[in-house]
């Protein structure tokens, strides 16, 4: 069975756009065996495993490159020998999944900054709304240092309701959300 779960679900609405996503992943073309095997390497977090993660960061499968972000995620010390090019990954790459990935694998590293200053451009240049909720995921791992992400969405997604005698701040990744189902921070 070719699991669809190994993309991030961004990734899945953006390539599907009108078909059913099961077709990404049984398309013959797709790299399946190689994605399966980086995200179950990347997931072991074995030192010895490193080496094909760094390769496999070029890979032109998005889902791939992602997947071998993970692993680094899960190895910081040996990450730390490729920042430069993680950070252009998090910098560039044109899928926006793997640029969380590389900002989730930066903070990792101890890089919070970085990683907080990459995060708030896919949430200020990226409408996709799962595209936002990754990035806001990630957002919440790195916890106060993001508060400049926070903010930006504050100021810019953000309703306030009062919920049983308290002002609550929404934050909507998209429009039409329902708010129970949406994070949200007291006033």
């Amino acid at each position: 069975m070719k699991d669809l779960s190994f993309l991030p679900e961004g990734m899945m609405v953006r390539r599907s756009a009108g078909k059913a996503p099961y077709s990404i992943t049984h398309d013959p073309a797709f790299p399946y065996t190689e994605l399966y095997d980086t995200a179950d390497k990347a997931s072991l977090g074995k030192a010895e495993d490193f080496d094909l993660m760094k390769e496999r960061l070029t890979h032109q499968e998005a889902s791939i490159r992602y997947w071998a972000l993970m692993g680094c995620a899960l190895r910081p010390s040996q990450a730390k020998s490729i920042q430069a090019q993680i950070e252009a990954m998090a910098q560039t790459d044109v899928d926006p999944d793997v640029r969380i990935g590389a900002a989730e694998v930066l903070n990792a590293m101890g890089e919070t900054k970085l990683s907080v200053d990459y995060l708030l451009e896919v949430v200020k240049n990226y409408e996709a709304e799962f595209v936002r909720l990754h990035a806001f995921n990630v957002v919440d791992v790195i916890g106060e240092s993001a508060d400049p992400i926070r903010k930006y969405a504050i100021e810019n997604y953000a309703e306030t309701h009062r919920t049983k005698g308290n002002d609550v701040t929404i934050i909507k990744y998209w429009k039409g959300v329902d708010p129970g189902f949406a994070p949200f921070y007291k006033n």
